[in-house]
């Protein structure tokens, strides 16, 4: 945004009035911009989880806006499917396949609960009155991947958004 004024008490007016109309463009701006990243994050992170999961986690992907700050939410298996589970898919017992997996208080693989997931063999868990068997589930990072993507495409929206100003 460009303002031309002259020093002049109507032309200093009029620019200050520029100026305050352009300061309440600003929050809606930001809004918008909010809600675009977290749309994009939003996609991003289920076209990811797609491919991994089988439905309950996917479906409860939602972004939830909150005027110039959101956030997505996620339920169902994610932090199994984020983080992964058992040495299978995911090293050695004591490793974090996951790049922020410490930093967030996450134990490493194989450590959880009684260790079970140290297992190359497996482990059995309960499920609705029954048992099933499981190897463990790979790290798939679906949410760190997507906050990757929205650091890299933050700049290009920002553009989009602010483009007429």
């Amino acid at each position: 945004m460009t303002i031309t004024c002259t020093l002049s008490t109507q032309s200093l007016t009029a620019a200050a009035k520029q100026l305050r109309e352009y300061a309440r463009s600003l929050d809606d701006k930001t809004k918008e911009l909010v809600n675009e990243l977290g749309d994009y994050g939003l996609d991003s992170a289920a076209n990811t989880l797609g491919h991994f999961d089988t439905g309950d986690t996917l479906n409860s992907l939602e972004y939830i806006p909150n005027g110039t700050s959101g956030k997505i939410s996620v339920g169902g298996n994610a932090v199994w499917i984020e983080f992964g589970t058992g040495v299978t898919h995911n090293g050695e017992v004591g490793s974090y396949p996951h790049p922020l997996a410490q930093d967030l208080g996450m134990d490493a693989i194989g450590t959880y609960g009684e260790g079970h997931g140290a297992s190359r063999s497996g482990w059995w868990y309960p499920d609705g009155g029954t048992y099933r068997h499981t190897f463990g589930i790979k790290s798939v990072q679906f949410m760190y991947r997507a906050s990757q993507d929205m650091r890299r495409e933050l700049l290009d929206i920002a553009k989009e958004v602010f483009a007429n100003d």
